[in-house]
């Protein structure tokens, strides 16, 4: 009877610290933003490495995140910040955010997608230059995305 009575306490106490623990664990919004904070935190310390490294790990882990087109701005400009720029890549980051008409902050996601652009184009025309029987080709690929940086 003893046994029984420490059994049933044991498993009383077994629930009691798995609702506890269970308790403690931060919800999928409390994380998001901790992981948010985590990547401004570093981006508003001059660390783009760490910053985009965290944005990246936001937008794998919450993708449909209310907060997502704030991540992927972020990531962009942690990007840039980076000392190999590589607008392809950049301008990805950009784009989502700088496509959705109610993003509060699609106008700076604009203007940055369009400083990857020509970025892009600039860099086609230097390899145009290093490469010239391939510059007719490059020019014409770099102002298309001229075109594109001004619209």
């Amino acid at each position: 009877m003893i046994r029984f009575h420490l059994r049933g306490l044991a498993a009383i106490v077994g629930v009691v610290w798995l609702v506890a623990y269970a308790s403690a664990q931060p919800t999928a919004d409390q994380q998001a933003e901790m992981l948010l904070n985590v990547a401004r935190k570093a981006a508003a310390d001059a660390n783009p490495q760490l910053a985009a490294e965290k944005f990246r790990e936001f937008l794998t882990r919450f993708a449909s995140h209310k907060d997502a087109n704030t991540a992927r701005l972020g990531l962009g400009l942690a990007l840039l910040d980076l000392p190999d720029r590589n607008y392809q890549q950049v301008f990805d980051a950009f784009a989502p955010a700088a496509m959705d008409a109610n993003f509060p902050d699609r106008p700076l996601a604009l203007y940055y997608a369009g400083v990857c652009r020509r970025g892009l184009g600039l860099k086609e025309v230097a390899e145009g230059i290093a490469r010239p029987n391939e510059l007719p080709k490059r020019q014409q690929v770099a102002n298309d995305h001229f075109t594109e940086a001004a619209r």
